[in-house]
């Protein structure tokens, strides 16, 4: 589960800060292959944005060099409850992580078929 931390305000006690934001703790879960607000400057709305800075994200997190990450992801964020700034409902990379880590094997495989394009 992701929960949004609301503009100005903190994160909860016991929720894993998983954003970019150094003031809530800059963590190696952010989202680093795209922002949303480079993702805006193509003229997309703002949840356009957020699905293509998701996108982005789980693309990047499929990479090969990604494999600590992932196993990473899959042993400390199980069963945690993730924070993030994007606003709720709208497309959040954190959602990304949630399913990884909580059905590791399936993501896999979602994120293998996603990471390897459309040519096979």
């Amino acid at each position: 589960m992701v929960r949004a931390i609301p503009k100005g305000g903190a994160k909860r006690s016991g929720h894993v800060y998983v954003g970019r934001n150094p003031r809530h703790g800059q963590t190696r879960y952010g989202n680093k292959a795209l922002k949303c607000n480079e993702a805006r400057a193509g003229g997309r709305t703002l949840r356009e944005a957020h699905e293509c800075c998701v996108m982005a994200f789980a693309v990047w997190l499929a990479a090969r060099g990604q494999y600590w990450l992932r196993m990473e992801v899959r042993h400390r964020l199980k069963g945690r409850v993730l924070a993030c700034h994007c606003p709720d409902g709208l497309p959040c990379h954190g959602e990304v992580l949630a399913a990884l880590a909580n059905d590791g094997e399936a993501t896999t495989r979602a994120l293998r078929e996603l990471g390897s394009g459309p040519s096979g």
